[in-house]
């Protein structure tokens, strides 16, 4: 275990204390009239992705992050970076967002060590008759390609058969309902995101020769940085994400594909298509994977989806970008915020650069098209939808909506291209970021005339810089 390392200022007393871990997470201490102070390293993340909140009728409740997938930069190998996925679809239920005043208000803020690149907004309404349930195929998928956008039905969805573990142990309790009680994980020392290697086995239970079943699966995951990435990466780990086989029927598994995706950060709610998989009626799937990722529901879903739905999509009728501040923390795992208490300061530094300025920024919201809200730490949007514009809800069928958005963020880290200046800015047809000297941002007049427009905002930096990245490191 590392030993404490010593510091003295000689006769000067210090006012304040600011360290900046090798984490990339800054912490601010006073220490007042003593003479002799002992800190331990702060453990929080200093980066994760935009929150999203939501008008639920009482307040701005807090849903979920989002676009998490758009990161770009994070470190996976010595010259290797991960591949961004840029839009991101959030269900939310009736309960979760309400009109009011005629509009669906949201804020979208970015309380975290990072730069956000937001490109596009809309609302999705899906109205479905009674009994019937709607989720979206989004998931976090690492590598391309991408899951394609798609509505999957869901009717009379039950808890599987039995779910264990690869020790034998029953979680039927912990996937049973979404309750905050997750299936536990064998988390890895000073590795967080990381985890042993481990199994579920799910028995879907009774499904008809080639019908339509899906798992629907919620949960969250732990996400490892840039620089947790680098460290287990020299230490012979590597992530295995989810991959999924089925029982063979003679005591083995066939794998049937590369990854499942995972849900993208904090809880969500993903769907695996297990239709027409089985090579028997032994209706078994084994999920095995090496990440932090905490399963809170698993369902079966047999339902062939023949329903009647009516879609509806909405762009933003306003938003506006403003400082809107750092929320309350109220839980760190999974976190949980608390928008009506705020702070306008946090111990974060800046991405030096140019950031969009202040006030209207709905033209830039219509579409992804590389024009964005550049925002810094502690920034948000405020868009709001015309509910009138929506048709009004057949009696007795309810309203599920789809929160699309689409961008990139840049956290501030060691092992991160460009970690601490804004420039230079992503783009939806970059092969990697960072991108190749061959490639850059448009310059066509269109954009050019949008950089001059928009990001006038100039930040400099507040901490002093530390080398931090150097190209094939």
């Amino acid at each position: 275990t590392p030993g404490p390392v010593l510091f003295g200022t000689g006769k000067s007393r210090a006012d304040f204390v600011r360290m900046l871990w090798p984490t990339g997470v800054v912490q601010d201490e006073l220490p007042g009239e003593r003479t002799r102070v002992a800190y331990e390293e702060l453990d929080r993340k200093g980066s994760s992705c935009p929150a999203l909140y939501s008008w639920d009728g009482n307040k701005y409740r807090f849903i979920t992050d989002v676009i998490g997938p758009g990161v770009i930069g994070e470190w996976e190998a010595p010259g290797r970076w991960n591949a961004p996925d840029t839009d991101e679809y959030i269900r939310l239920t009736e309960a979760e967002a309400k009109p009011i005043d005629g509009k669906y208000r949201f804020r979208i803020l970015s309380q975290m060590e990072e730069v956000t690149y937001l490109d596009a907004l809309k609302l999705i309404a899906i109205d479905t008759p009674p009994g019937v349930d709607v989720y979206n195929n989004d998931r976090y998928q690492p590598v391309p390609p991408y899951p394609a956008f798609k509505l999957w039905q869901v009717r009379d969805a039950h808890t599987p058969a039995s779910v264990i573990d690869d020790r034998g142990r029953d979680l039927s309790k912990e996937i049973a309902s979404i309750d905050g009680i997750y299936a536990p994980v064998p988390g890895i020392a000073n590795y967080p995101g990381f985890a042993g290697l481990h199994s579920i086995i799910i028995d879907a239970g009774a499904i008809p020769p080639g019908a339509a079943a899906q798992l629907i699966l919620h949960g969250f995951t732990e996400y490892f940085d840039s620089t947790t990435a680098h460290s287990a990466y020299f230490s012979g780990i590597e992530p295995i994400v989810p991959y999924l086989e089925v029982a063979d029927g003679k005591g083995g598994w066939i794998r049937k594909n590369e990854s499942i995706g995972l849900p993208a950060g904090l809880p969500k709610t993903i769907v695996v298509d297990i239709g027409g998989i089985f090579p028997g009626n032994d209706h078994r799937v084994r999920i095995t994977n090496n990440m932090e990722i905490y399963w809170d529901q698993i369902l079966v879903n047999t339902f062939e989806g023949a329903a009647e739905t009516r879609v509806s999509t909405l762009l933003p009728k306003t938003a506006t970008l403003a400082f809107g501040g750092y929320p309350l923390e109220l839980r760190k795992r999974p976190e949980d915020y608390d928008y009506d208490r705020r702070t306008p300061r946090d111990a974060f530094q800046l991405h030096s650069g140019n950031y969009t300025r202040y006030g209207d920024v709905t033209k830039l919201m219509d579409a992804p098209d590389d024009m964005f809200a550049v925002m810094a730490s502690g920034d948000e949007i405020r868009v709001e939808f015309d509910a009138a514009g929506l048709p009004a809800i057949p009696s007795g069928w309810h309203r599920t909506l789809l929160f699309y958005a689409d961008g990139f963020e840049k956290a501030m880290e060691t092992y991160t291209p460009y970690p601490d200046s804004v420039e230079p800015l992503p783009f939806h047809a970059m092969s990697r970021f960072p991108y190749p000297p061959n490639e850059h941002y448009p310059e066509d007049p269109e954009h050019t005339r949008y950089r001059l427009e928009y990001n006038t905002r100039r930040v400099n930096p507040v901490v002093p810089k530390t080398p931090r990245y150097r190209r094939g490191s």
